[in-house]
């Protein structure tokens, strides 16, 4: 061996055992800091289920609590359907009492005349006068009665929410 090399080889292996000890610290540090990340990260995982479950059972109970009131509002507007539609009956009646004068009158005026109704027959089919029969009145009284509801419970429900 030279002799710069004797000088020198104590030096060259300290340093390259420095060297060594560094890069060994340097890959220890990035390791420890990679396992942080990853626990990190695991961390904020399961923080965002956490988050998304919270949020499911809040979405399914609101939706539970719309679907009560949604039946509480649908029941109490079926339950005043009956009354509704019992007092537009009555109220049709009424009418039809009323204009039941006005109807014997008109037959009695053109009981000559071929085709009319007689006002025996008042209660089914349209008298000379009228545009429309009883049975759909009938039928009309109810269908706005049940629409009329229809536009309550919409109203309620919408309310609601």
């Amino acid at each position: 061996m030279s002799v710069a090399m004797r000088w020198l080889g104590p030096y060259l292996f300290k340093a390259g055992l420095v060297v060594a000890l560094l890069v060994g610290a340097w890959i220890y540090v990035q390791r420890v800091d990679q396992t942080a990340r990853s626990e990190q990260k695991a961390a904020d995982v399961a923080e965002v289920k956490l988050a998304r479950e919270q949020a499911r059972a809040e979405d399914l109970a609101h939706a539970r609590r719309t679907e009560k009131a949604q039946a509480r509002n649908t029941k109490d507007a079926n339950d005043a359907l009956v009354t509704q539609l019992a007092d537009a009956r009555a109220r049709l009646a009424a009418y039809l009492r009323r204009v039941r004068p006005q109807a014997d009158q008109g037959s009695a005026r053109a009981a000559a005349l071929p085709g009319l109704a007689d006002a025996a027959d008042f209660d089914d089919v349209t008298y000379q006068g009228a545009v429309v029969s009883v049975t759909d009145l009938d039928i009309c009284t109810e269908n706005t009665v049940r629409l009329q509801n229809v536009q309550a419970w919409g109203a309620k429900f919408g309310a609601d929410q």
